[in-house]
Protein backbone atom coordinates (compact mmCIF):
# COMPACT_ATOMS: atom_id res chain seq x y z
CA UNK A 1 0.00 0.00 0.00
CA UNK A 2 2.84 2.34 0.90
CA UNK A 3 4.56 1.63 -2.37
CA UNK A 4 1.41 2.39 -4.33
CA UNK A 5 1.00 5.69 -2.46
CA UNK A 6 4.64 6.64 -3.09
CA UNK A 7 4.28 5.72 -6.76
CA UNK A 8 1.15 7.86 -7.07
CA UNK A 9 2.83 10.81 -5.32
CA UNK A 10 5.90 10.53 -7.52
CA UNK A 11 3.71 10.57 -10.62
CA UNK A 12 1.84 13.65 -9.36
CA UNK A 13 5.13 15.36 -8.49
CA UNK A 14 5.96 15.36 -12.19
CA UNK A 15 3.04 17.75 -12.77
CA UNK A 16 4.15 20.21 -10.09
CA UNK A 17 6.53 22.22 -12.31
CA UNK A 18 5.72 25.79 -13.30
CA UNK A 19 4.54 26.32 -16.85
CA UNK A 20 6.77 28.48 -19.02
CA UNK A 21 5.98 32.20 -19.06
CA UNK A 22 4.26 33.92 -21.94
CA UNK A 23 6.65 35.40 -24.45
CA UNK A 24 5.50 38.40 -26.46
CA UNK A 25 7.27 38.97 -29.75
CA UNK A 26 6.30 42.11 -31.66
CA UNK A 27 5.90 41.63 -35.40
CA UNK A 28 4.60 43.65 -38.31
CA UNK A 29 2.20 42.39 -40.94
CA UNK A 30 -0.01 43.93 -43.58
CA UNK A 31 -3.73 43.64 -42.89
CA UNK A 32 -6.34 44.72 -45.41
CA UNK A 33 -9.13 46.80 -43.95
CA UNK A 34 -12.40 47.95 -45.43
CA UNK A 35 -12.70 51.59 -46.32
CA UNK A 36 -15.97 53.41 -46.84
CA UNK A 37 -17.08 53.96 -50.40
CA UNK A 38 -17.86 57.49 -51.52
CA UNK A 39 -20.48 56.38 -54.07
CA UNK A 40 -24.14 56.91 -53.29
CA UNK A 41 -26.78 54.26 -53.93
CA UNK A 42 -28.99 55.35 -56.86
CA UNK A 43 -32.72 55.68 -56.31
CA UNK A 44 -34.50 52.55 -57.54
CA UNK A 45 -37.39 53.19 -59.97
CA UNK A 46 -40.88 52.36 -58.71
CA UNK A 47 -42.47 49.10 -59.76
CA UNK A 48 -44.94 48.99 -62.64
CA UNK A 49 -48.63 49.57 -61.98
CA UNK A 50 -50.25 47.13 -64.37
CA UNK A 51 -53.81 47.72 -65.57
CA UNK A 52 -54.88 44.26 -66.74
CA UNK A 53 -55.15 45.35 -70.36
CA UNK A 54 -52.45 43.48 -72.29
CA UNK A 55 -51.69 46.28 -74.78
CA UNK A 56 -51.41 48.96 -72.08
CA UNK A 57 -49.33 46.66 -69.86
CA UNK A 58 -46.83 46.07 -72.68
CA UNK A 59 -46.42 49.83 -73.08
CA UNK A 60 -46.03 50.30 -69.30
CA UNK A 61 -43.45 47.49 -69.08
CA UNK A 62 -41.53 48.95 -72.02
CA UNK A 63 -41.33 52.32 -70.26
CA UNK A 64 -40.23 50.67 -67.01
CA UNK A 65 -37.55 48.75 -68.89
CA UNK A 66 -36.22 52.04 -70.24
CA UNK A 67 -36.17 53.46 -66.69
CA UNK A 68 -33.93 50.56 -65.67
CA UNK A 69 -31.77 49.92 -68.71
CA UNK A 70 -31.88 53.19 -70.68
CA UNK A 71 -28.71 55.25 -71.16
CA UNK A 72 -27.78 56.98 -67.90
CA UNK A 73 -30.63 55.35 -66.00
CA UNK A 74 -30.67 53.12 -62.91
CA UNK A 75 -28.57 50.26 -64.29
CA UNK A 76 -25.79 52.60 -65.45
CA UNK A 77 -25.82 54.51 -62.15
CA UNK A 78 -25.68 51.29 -60.12
CA UNK A 79 -22.85 49.93 -62.27
CA UNK A 80 -20.89 53.19 -61.86
CA UNK A 81 -21.34 53.04 -58.07
CA UNK A 82 -20.10 49.44 -57.97
CA UNK A 83 -17.12 50.30 -60.17
CA UNK A 84 -16.23 53.27 -57.97
CA UNK A 85 -16.21 51.11 -54.85
CA UNK A 86 -14.60 48.02 -56.35
CA UNK A 87 -11.55 49.67 -57.93
CA UNK A 88 -8.23 49.36 -56.13
CA UNK A 89 -6.07 52.35 -55.45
Amino acid sequence: MRIAALLALSLLAGCAHRPPGIRIVPSERVVETMRPCAARKPVRPAGPALTGNAVEDVVILGRKLLEWAGDGKYADKAEAAIDACATRD
